[in-house]
């Protein structure tokens, strides 16, 4: 897979090097300027280029995707042709429902089967593109395009939910089943919250949707949202709606892990408006959802009851993260379930010992509480924490003393760190003050070569844009430090995952240099995804992506992760030239690789 990773992220840089002119019209105020209005124009061109193309791909997948792709960027220019599009895309995904599938396609074993090729995730990408512009018609959608397949599953999990009053234990199915119920408990999801949008509206709809979702144990955490959101509209039906549910919960049978995982996130609100209550004096406080302690100590006294005979598996994260919460409602119980706790946090020490530290020290400890606590905190935990705690140093106290504080971290690494940020936040504050040749010095102190590159091209772009020759000449000198430390001919992904940046970094500060830097690579893109494909015509279980001899646009390693993944780059850009980088795009030999990098290139013009 890494050849094909390899040649997408020098698809991605072909495409986006010269795009951020258009990304910086974007921050001017209306009316666009007449260059930003012509280059939307050619944007829109080349749109149509691609839906008349997208006839001579062979896969029906690929033909609807595109389409919707295209409907999502026309919206708004035509929404009539956006909407034929859509009804496009959905026919298209029908006949690729109705193909026959290859073997690799068919084969049981792999979960791609039911989770992306009967269940379609086109299906998923379709529907979500049109919903935020028209949920009717994403509803609609939704069900036309609804597999027999999937709609059985769909009856079996409604079933099951019918005659149990709970959310099916999938560990106790066999492989098949097990996946068609993930497949319809991710269809039931994206019904419920296509209805959420549609019943956003009318406070009625919302509060029906909010009591079918938990009926039919689809409540997610954002379930505390759509009540907010509900509450503003009508906060006496939103607080009925949420004792309903809390009623519900107190008599809950909490081996339903849906009941309980409800339970935890209202614990969570819970506990944090009571530990940052609202002002008295607020008139926010009569529009707040109230979450009455003796309802919420009802709940937990009904979930401690269960976890008391609940037997615990090898590494019951879920009762120990519970636990850390129960015992702050109902302190007087924690010593019946302590050593159950101390037993399930032995075999997940380090998990267990984070979670509860972190819950202890909250969200800005000082840097002496970290280092006192640092022993039971888990890598990322202590690494944002020290960031934090850096960062509010620096507020007030010199770069010197900071360091000479960091010093009493115990654990070397971690220590590094810590410094890297303080110089990184040095170099910062350097640049701001002018003083470019100590901004470079103290960048050069940052130990790590990733972030030691990522912030020299940081500088090197802040002071570029400041758009004076002095100040180019050092945004010049600041690349030139970064270009040292990579590799300008990768022989290996990672090498060229490391040069992307630097690319991006050039493209807008030199761009003639990083027109340099690409041009060794496009000879090998054509060379890197014919390979691709032709070990996916012998090996297709390894190469998954490709199916008569084209590659799959929306599969999981489409080119659409990985312009999500850099299309912070097109922001960095600041050189236009549009006519250049579509001839560039005419050299890729094969037709899907010619559409994937001219719809990044569009994206990149139209999308805000």
């Amino acid at each position: 897979m890494k050849v094909f990773r390899h040649f997408l992220l020098i698809l991605v840089v072909f495409s986006l090097f010269n795009l951020n002119y258009a990304q910086e019209n974007r921050t001017q105020t209306l009316p666009k300027s007449k260059e930003k209005l012509e280059l939307e124009t050619k944007a829109f061109e080349l749109l149509s280029e691609v839906i008349d193309e997208t006839a001579t791909l062979k896969l029906a997948e690929n033909r609807s995707y595109i389409s919707s792709l295209a409907a999502t960027l026309f919206w708004e220019k035509d929404e009539k042709l956006a909407r034929q599009l859509f009804h496009s895309a959905a026919n298209e995904l029908i006949k690729s429902q109705n193909t026959p599938k290859s073997r690799r396609q068919t084969n049981i074993e792999n979960t791609d089967y039911y989770r992306n090729l009967i269940f379609n995730n086109l299906r998923g990408q379709l529907v979500f593109r049109i919903l935020p512009k028209d949920a009717e018609l994403a509803s609609e959608i939704l069900y036309t395009t609804r597999p027999s397949e999937l709609a059985n599953a769909v009856q079996t999990y409604e079933q099951i939910i019918a005659q149990t009053g709970k959310k099916p234990d999938l560990s106790n199915y066999k492989q098949e089943e097990r996946m068609k119920l993930e497949a319809a408990i991710t269809e039931i999801q994206h019904e419920q919250q296509i209805k959420k949008e549609i019943a956003k509206k009318d406070p009625q709809k919302l509060a029906e949707n909010i009591r079918e979702s938990f009926a039919k144990e689809m409540t997610s955490y954002g379930f505390l949202d759509d009540l907010e959101i509900l509450n503003k509209k009508d906060h006496a039906l939103a607080q009925k709606v949420l004792s309903e549910i809390m009623q519900n919960l107190a008599s809950a049978d909490f081996s339903n892990y849906s009941k309980s995982y409800v339970a935890y996130w209202l614990y969570r609100r819970f506990l944090a408006v009571r530990n940052k209550p609202v002002n008295q004096n607020s008139s926010e406080k009569n529009k707040q959802l109230e979450l009455d302690e003796k309802s919420i100590k009802a709940i937990a006294n009904k979930e401690f009851d269960y976890l008391l005979t609940k037997t615990l598996t090898e590494s019951d994260s879920g009762f120990v993260e519970r636990v850390i919460y129960l015992k702050q409602i109902l302190p007087e119980r924690f010593p019946e379930i302590k050593g159950k706790y101390e037993k399930a946090k032995g075999v997940l020490k380090e998990w267990a010992d984070d979670a509860e530290t972190t819950e202890k020290l909250g969200e800005n400890p000082t840097l002496k509480q970290i280092v006192e606590n640092s022993s039971k905190l888990g890598t990322n935990s202590k690494t944002e924490y020290y960031k934090k705690a850096v960062g509010k140093l620096f507020e007030t106290e010199s770069q010197e003393k900071i360091a000479q504080m960091l010093n009493q971290i115990p654990e070397e690494k971690d220590r590094e760190n810590a410094l890297d940020y303080l110089n990184s936040l040095a170099a910062e504050k350097k640049a701001i003050q002018e003083s470019p040749t100590e901004a470079k010095q103290a960048v050069l102190q940052i130990k790590s070569d990733k972030e030691r590159i990522a912030k020299l091209i940081d500088l090197a772009i802040s002071y570029h844009q400041r758009k004076t020759a002095k100040s180019q000449k050092i945004a010049e000198d600041l690349m030139d430090e970064a270009g040292k430390l990579v590799n300008e001919t990768p022989e290996t992904y990672t090498e060229f995952t490391v040069l992307l940046p630097v690319i991006a970094g050039y493209a807008s500060v030199n761009p003639k240099k990083a027109v340099d830097l690409i041009s060794p690579l496009v000879g090998k893109s054509n060379e890197l995804i014919d390979a691709y494909v032709l070990l996916a015509n012998y090996d297709d279980a390894h190469y998954p992506y490709v199916s008569e001899n084209e590659i799959l646009l929306g599969g999981q390693d489409g080119y659409y992760s990985y312009k999500g993944r850099y299309g912070e780059i097109v922001k960095k850009l600041t050189e236009n030239d549009f006519d250049k980088s579509k001839n560039v795009i005419e050299n890729f030999k094969r037709a899907d690789v010619r559409i994937l990098a001219k719809l990044i290139l569009i994206e990149s013009i139209l999308v805000q």
